[in-house]
C-alpha cells in the first residue's frame, strides 16, 4: 500500500474510532447521570418521610407543651404546623427540627417560603409506586387521627365538653387527665402507628434505589469496558500510523538529509546535476527552521500542558477546600442541633448550643458573601459610589474596630500616621472594606504575642499605607502567588488557618478600581509580611496651589494675569449641570469664551456653527458617552472640526480609563474634582496661549 491509499484509511478510520469514542462516553454520561437521578429521587423521598415524621413529632411537642403550661402560642403553633402540611400556608424551603424550637423559645427564624401544598400532594408528584405511596398515606391518616386524639386532650384541658361542633358545653378543666392521655398506651400506641409504615417505606424504597443503583453501576462498569477495548483498538491503530509513516516518510527525509550533508561536505550523488551554493544554502536554512519551529511547538505544547495541569489541580484543592470550609460549621450547626433535640440538655448548656449555632452559620455566610463579592468584581458588575474620602480617618476606623480581636490574642496593634489628612476620590465602604480585610488577615496569620504596625504616609501624588506584622511570613516561591483566586500557601489537609482564598484577591481587585495598586513584602517563612496600599490622592498640590485655586474660584479677586485665557474658545460637554456650571465659571473668569453643551449630540450641532480652541468633555453621558462623541469629531472634516484639541473631564480614574480616552482622541485625561488650576494650566498647554510678556 502506496502513502496515498494509507493516508485515506487513516482519514476514514481515525475519526470512526473518535466517534465511536465519543458515543461511548456520552453513553456512560448518561448513565452516570441516572445513577446521580435516583440518588436525587432517593433524597428527596427521604426528605419527605422525615418531614412527615418530624411534622408529628413537632404537633406531640406543641401538644404537650399546651396541656402542661396552657399558653395559647403553643396551640397557635400547633395549628400552624397542622395547616402547613394540609397546604394551607407556605412551608419552610427546608423544613427542619430547629424551625419550631426556634419559635416556641421567641426566636422564630427567618427562612424561605415555597407555594402552599399539602403534604400527600408532594407524596403525589413523586412519582413513588403506589404500594410506596399507600405507606405514606397511610402513615399520615393515622397522624391525622393522631391529631384529631391532641385535639380532645386540648378540650379536656380547657374544660370544653363536645356537645356538637356548634354546642360546646363549658365544663371544669381536668389538665392532669389530658397529660394523661398525650403520655398514655393509648397516644403511644397512636405515635408507634404513623412510624411503622414511614419505616417500611424507607426500607422499601430504599431497597429499590439501591437495586437500581447496582443495576447502573453494572451498566457503567460494562461500558468502561467497551471504552477501554476502544481505547485499546485506537491505540493499536495509532502505532500502525506511526510505524508506516516512520517508514514510508522519515526514511525518506532520513535519505534526503544524508545526501544534503554529503552535499555541504562537497560529496554529492552522482544523480543529482550540479548544485550552486546557493541552493544549498537556502536548504540548510529552512531545515534549521523547520527543526526551530518544530522546537517550539514541543515548547508551547509543553507549556500548555503544564498550565492545563495546574489549572485543574487548583481547581480540585479549590473544591475540596470549598466542601471543607461549608462542611465545617454544618457539622456544628446539625450536632448542636441534634443534641437540642434531645431534650435532656442544661438551659446553659442550650444556650451555648444555640451560641455555636448563630456563630457557625454566621462564618457560612461570610464564606458564602465572599464567593459572590468575587463573582461580583470578576463580571464587572461592582459599583463604585465615588466621593472625597478621608483615608487616614478609614485607616483609624479600621484599626479601632479590629482593636478588640488583636487584644483577645494578645497582639500589639499600633498606628504611626504621617499626615493630617489623605483626601483621594473613592468609594468610602469599598475602601474600608481594603482596610479591614488586611488588617484581619495579619491578625489571622500573626501568632500570639506578636505585633503589627500600621504606617500612613505621602508618597508624591500617592497617600501610602503600610501594614506590618510579625506573623508566619509568605515564602518566596509563593510570593507570585499572594493576590490569585482561590490560592493559599498551604492547601493540605494539616492547614492551620482555614478560609477559601479569597481575602487579598478581593483587596487587589477593589484598589485597583480606585486608580491604586498593592504589593506584599516578606523575607520568608516566619519573619512577617508587609502589604503596601497606594492610593492616588484627590488634590496633588500644596498651599500655592491651593490658594492659586481659591483665586480663581472666589468672586471680588483679581485673576492672575498668567492665568489668564483671553481670546481662548472653549465649547464644554456634560450632562450633569452643576458641573458644567462650575467649569464654565472657572474659564469666564479667567476671560475665556465659553460654549456649553449637556449632551454629545447638542456638542456636534454646536460644532456645525463654531471652531473651539479646545474642548472639555465628560465621559459618562446617557445616549452618547465621551469616547463615541471624540471618534465622531475625529471623523468629521478639518474644516469642521477635526483637529480640535480635547481634555476628557471624567469620575473615572483608572489608569484603562486614561488609555482608553487617549485612544479615542483625547489629548489629555484629567480626573474629577479638577482643581482649577490644574484645568486652566492644561488649556493653556493645548492652545500654546503665552504668557504676558512673551511674544
Amino acid at each position: 500500500m502506496n502513502i496515498k491509499n494509507f493516508t485515506k484509511l487513516t482519514n476514514f478510520a481515525l475519526p470512526l474510532l473518535l466517534l465511536t469514542m465519543g458515543v461511548l462516553v456520552f453513553h456512560s454520561l448518561s448513565i452516570r447521570e441516572d445513577i446521580t437521578e435516583n440518588e436525587r429521587h432517593r433524597y428527596k423521598a427521604l426528605l419527605l418521610a422525615n418531614e412527615l415524621l418530624q411534622s408529628s413529632d413537632d404537633l406531640t411537642s406543641m401538644a404537650r407543651a399546651y396541656v402542661i403550661t396552657g399558653a395559647p402560642i403553643y396551640r397557635l403553633y400547633f395549628q400552624q404546623i397542622l395547616d402547613i402540611r394540609d397546604g394551607k400556608k407556605p412551608r419552610p424551603l427546608n423544613y427542619s427540627a430547629t424551625y419550631w424550637h426556634l419559635a416556641a423559645a421567641g426566636k422564630p427564624p427567618t427562612v424561605e417560603h415555597v407555594e402552599a401544598i399539602s403534604l400527600d400532594e408532594m407524596f403525589r408528584r413523586s412519582h413513588f409506586r403506589e404500594e410506596e405511596y399507600g405507606l405514606l398515606h397511610r402513615a399520615l391518616e393515622n397522624s391525622n387521627q393522631l391529631v384529631n386524639f391532641e385535639k380532645r386532650a386540648f378540650d379536656v384541658a380547657e374544660g370544653l365538653s363536645d356537645n356538637g361542633p356548634s354546642d360546646p358545653v363549658k365544663e371544669k378543666s381536668d389538665r392532669e387527665l389530658a397529660i394523661q392521655m398525650l403520655v398514655g398506651p393509648e397516644y403511644l400506641a397512636g405515635k408507634a402507628a404513623i412510624m411503622e409504615p414511614i419505616q417500611k417505606f424507607i426500607e422499601m424504597f430504599s431497597s429499590r434505589m439501591e437495586t437500581q443503583a447496582n443495576l447502573g453501576v453494572a451498566r457503567l462498569e460494562r461500558q468502561i469496558i467497551f471504552e477501554m477495548a476502544v481505547i485499546f483498538v485506537a491505540l493499536i491503530a495509532t502505532m500502525a500510523i506511526i510505524f508506516y509513516t516512520r517508514l514510508g516518510i522519515l526514511q525518506p527525509l532520513a535519505e534526503l538529509a544524508r545526501q544534503v550533508a554529503g552535499i555541504t561536505r562537497g560529496a554529492r550523488p552522482s544523480r543529482y546535476g550540479e548544485p550552486t551554493e546557493n541552493e544549498v544554502a537556502k536548504l540548510g536554512e529552512a531545515l534549521a527552521l523547520a527543526d526551530a519551529e518544530k522546537r517550539q511547538l514541543l515548547e508551547n505544547e509543553r507549556i500548555a500542558r503544564n498550565e492545563a495541569e495546574r489549572a485543574s489541580r487548583l481547581k480540585d484543592e479549590f473544591l475540596a477546600t470549598l466542601s471543607h470550609e461549608l462542611r465545617t460549621p454544618l457539622n456544628a450547626i446539625l450536632g448542636w442541633a441534634q443534641l437540642i433535640l434531645g431534650g435532656n440538655m442544661k438551659p446553659e448548656d442550650v444556650h451555648r448550643g444555640l451560641e455555636t449555632i448563630e456563630r457557625n452559620a454566621r462564618a457560612q455566610n461570610k464564606l458564602i458573601e465572599d464567593l459572590l463579592e468575587m463573582s461580583s468584581i470578576i463580571s464587572g458588575k461592582v459599583r463604585l459610589e465615588m466621593r472625597e474620602v478621608d483615608v487616614i480617618d478609614l485607616v483609624r476606623a479600621a484599626i479601632e474596630s479590629v482593636n478588640p480581636t488583636a487584644q483577645a490574642k494578645g497582639i500589639a496593634l499600633s498606628a504611626k500616621i504621617g499626615c493630617r489628612h489623605g483626601l483621594i476620590w473613592g468609594d468610602h465602604n469599598r475602601l474600608q472594606q481594603i482596610f479591614w480585610n488586611i488588617l484581619s488577615n495579619s491578625i489571622k496569620f500573626t501568632p500570639k504575642g506578636g505585633g503589627i504596625e500600621v504606617l500612613a504616609e505621602r508618597a508624591g501624588s500617592y497617600l501610602e499605607i503600610k501594614i506590618n506584622d510579625s506573623g508566619l511570613g509568605i515564602a518566596p516561591d509563593f510570593m507570585p502567588y499572594v493576590f490569585d483566586r482561590f490560592r493559599q500557601a498551604d492547601p493540605s489537609l494539616t492547614r492551620q488557618f482555614g478560609g477559601l482564598g479569597l481575602g487579598l484577591a478581593i483587596v487587589k481587585q477593589l484598589v485597583e478600581l480606585h486608580g491604586g495598586m498593592i504589593k506584599a513584602e516578606s523575607e520568608g517563612v516566619g519573619k512577617g509580611a508587609t502589604f503596601t496600599v497606594c492610593l492616588p490622592l484627590a488634590s496633588t498640590g500644596g498651599n500655592t496651589r491651593d490658594r492659586e485655586n481659591e483665586a480663581v474660584l472666589k468672586p471680588g479677586v483679581q485673576v492672575a494675569s498668567n492665568l489668564m485665557l483671553a481670546g481662548v474658545h472653549v465649547l464644554v460637554v456634560d450632562d450633569e449641570l452643576d458641573s458644567l456650571e462650575l467649569i464654565k465659571g472657572i474659564l469666564t473668569r479667567c476671560h475665556a469664551s465659553v460654549f456649553t453643551a449637556a449632551s454629545a449630540s447638542e456638542a456636534l450641532r454646536r460644532l456645525e456653527t463654531i471652531w473651539p480652541d479646545v474642548m472639555v468633555s465628560d465621559i459618562g453621558m446617557p445616549e452618547k458617552n465621551g469616547y463615541q462623541l471624540m471618534q465622531e469629531v475625529r471623523n468629521l472634516p478639518e474644516e469642521k472640526g477635526r483637529t480640535i484639541p480635547a481634555i476628557a473631564l471624567t469620575a473615572f480614574a483608572r489608569p484603562e480609563d486614561r488609555t482608553r480616552a487617549i485612544e479615542a482622541g483625547f489629548q489629555l485625561h484629567l480626573t474629577k474634582p479638577v482643581e482649577a488650576l490644574e484645568l486652566i494650566n492644561a488649556i493653556r498647554g493645548l492652545t500654546r496661549h503665552p504668557e504676558p510678556g512673551k511674544n
